[in-house]
């Protein structure tokens, strides 16, 4: 009696392996899916103005507006499977624009604090890994996410 239920578990765990994600994708289903998501994330946040260093507060909510839009972006991104193949290209592509997100969020936070020149410095680390992102993601033919300027000087 015991090795029914036993069974039925165990069907059931290997029945829900894949359970979680899409299944694998073909690597253009993958790019085409990806580079969807990550169009409405820019498309998003590229209307959003981000003030000056003048308006610290300003700049930090609307940075914070484009890193929660971005953030929701990389989620549904590790949502995706692609091919098994390429899961560790993609996995660092994915890393790359967790970095940039990161870097951003530092950039608000510094801004709140008050401390424009390491926000700014945070931005510009943002703004060059988000170039490294681009090009990781061209290379895969993803239209990558693109963050609009962090920070400007006035």
């Amino acid at each position: 009696m015991k090795a029914a239920p036993l069974a039925f578990l165990t069907a059931v765990a290997v029945g829900c392996w894949g359970c979680g994600g899409t299944s694998d994708l073909t690597r253009s289903e993958y790019a085409r899916a990806a580079s969807r998501i990550c169009r409405a994330a820019t498309t998003r946040t590229a209307a959003l103005d981000v003030p000056g260093l003048e308006r610290a507060m300003a700049a930090a909510r609307a940075i914070g507006t484009i890193v929660h839009a971005h953030r929701r972006a990389l989620d549904a991104l590790s949502e995706l499977d692609g091919p098994k193949r390429d899961r560790l290209r993609v996995g660092r592509w994915r890393a790359t624009i967790d970095q940039v997100l990161d870097e951003a969020e530092l950039a608000r936070e510094e801004l709140e604090k008050g401390d424009v020149d390491a926000a700014a410095a945070a931005a510009t680390r943002a703004a060059r890994l988000g170039s490294h992102s681009v090009e990781l993601g061209r290379a895969y033919d993803i239209q990558s996410c693109r963050l609009p300027e962090l920070v400007r000087d006035t």
